[in-house]
């Protein structure tokens, strides 16, 4: 069968090949869980997420994507999903159509989506059935044979894909999980990649400082697994009948907490100073815009006139003890006190830390937990716990004690 294509008046894709590629190049096989979304048309996957607003498609596997959707759809539908006003909600239709629009066609040659359909089919006939195709030199489609080009993704095991979807969504559909590719073009970071390098706290150290489940980042240290204070938080709050209602985290990072105690069924809402954290949130939990103010947290609690039912606070006191802040740690808590009706859950640098032995070397649990007690009106004081986090390279340090603060 020969598809037949329009001549295109715009430059052929296998110029565009020519340039990235080194004829002397070698293949090499890579994990196909590992091949990452990119753009289309040659764009650049970080700017093509940037001009249609999907920060996270870099991130996305190709096998969550839409080529692979569609094998699978048409695997469980046949014929009937090319029926019209079923073909349009397929993801393969939507990705082409937003191509279309940005950049005025998909392949070269199709420039409206009443032209996408054919081109699934095609690609249907070509995988599923094994039919023969041959298409026009200058249509933009690979042969079957060639082979797929990708980029490597910086500080992981993973790659963009440049060109090759198709293909890939083949072999892993007939059950192949590795696959040949030629690297090709500097390494490059992701949206989400380029974002967590810039929080202030990492000062570009390839780390987490909160949970990040993305393929780019299975690599990255996670400085501070957050999921056992979690558990503790919510075991607790379960007991005492308090599920709902306001809740705020002091110095929220990334924002995980405020997304998980969101999903726990609390009206969750946090504070943090690095507008770049508080970004990472929104990009990768979904954390709503306005969820986590932007602000010094003794500005914020001087200023906020509601109060909460549950707050937390996690690795902040310190720094009021050790004279980095505009109030001492005194006033802070009292501050927290103020705004928190039922729960606060807290947890600070310790004596054990070696980056603190020196300058706290009094405050270990009892010590905090006396402190509390003494300078708050909460009715109870206890401990919950101590976090699992003291791993490689901060195996000397964490291990805190985490209280849970509450009114009988």
């Amino acid at each position: 069968m020969k598809f037949v294509v329009p001549k295109a008046p715009i430059q052929n894709v296998k110029h565009v090949l020519q340039r990235v590629l080194n004829p002397s190049s070698r293949p090499i096989r890579v994990p196909i869980i590992n091949l990452l979304r990119g753009g289309e048309r040659f764009i650049p996957s970080a700017l093509y997420a940037k001009l249609t607003k999907a920060p996270l498609r870099p991130s996305t596997p190709v096998i969550e994507g839409p080529h692979v959707s569609l094998l699978r759809e048409y695997a469980a539908e046949g014929e009937r999903l090319f029926e019209p006003g079923r073909f349009e909600q397929t993801g393969y239709y939507k990705n082409a159509a937003e191509c279309i629009d940005l950049t005025g066609s998909y392949y070269l040659y199709v420039k409206n989506p009443n032209q996408i359909c054919p081109v699934a089919k095609s690609f249907i006939d070509r995988f599923v059935k094994n039919k023969h195709i041959e298409y026009e030199s200058d249509s933009g489609h690979s042969h079957a044979n060639q082979r797929i080009i990708v980029r490597p993704i910086r500080h992981s095991d993973c790659y963009e894909v440049l060109d090759g979807n198709h293909r890939i969504a083949a072999a892993f559909i007939r059950g192949e999980r590795e696959i040949c590719v030629l690297r090709r073009g500097d390494p490059v970071l992701t949206p989400v990649q380029d974002q967590l390098l810039n929080v202030m706290w990492q000062s570009g150290r390839v780390e987490l400082y909160q949970p990040v489940s993305l393929p780019e980042t299975r690599k990255w240290k996670l400085v501070r697994k957050c999921s056992d204070r979690l558990e503790m938080m919510q075991v607790f709050l379960r007991s005492c009948g308090c599920t709902t209602g306001p809740y705020l985290d002091l110095g929220s990072s990334y924002g995980w907490f405020v997304s998980q105690m969101r999903q726990f069924g609390m009206e969750s809402t946090g504070v943090e100073r690095d507008p770049m954290a508080i970004g990472v949130g929104e990009m990768i939990y979904g954390n709503k815009t306005g969820s986590v103010t932007r602000s010094d947290i003794v500005k914020y609690l001087r200023e906020e006139k509601c109060s909460f039912d549950v707050t937390s606070c996690f690795s902040v006191l310190h720094h009021f003890v050790l004279g980095r802040a505009s109030i001492g740690a005194e006033e802070l808590i009292r501050l927290i006190d103020r705004i928190t009706r039922r729960v606060l859950f807290f947890d600070t640098g310790q004596a054990h830390e070696e980056w603190f032995r020196q300058d706290l070397p009094e405050w270990n649990a009892e010590y905090t937990r006396n402190w509390l007690q003494k300078n708050t009106t909460f009715s109870k004081v206890i401990p919950l716990g101590t976090d699992s986090d003291a791993m490689p390279p901060y195996e000397k340090n964490y291990r805190r004690t985490m209280f849970v603060c509450y009114r009988e």
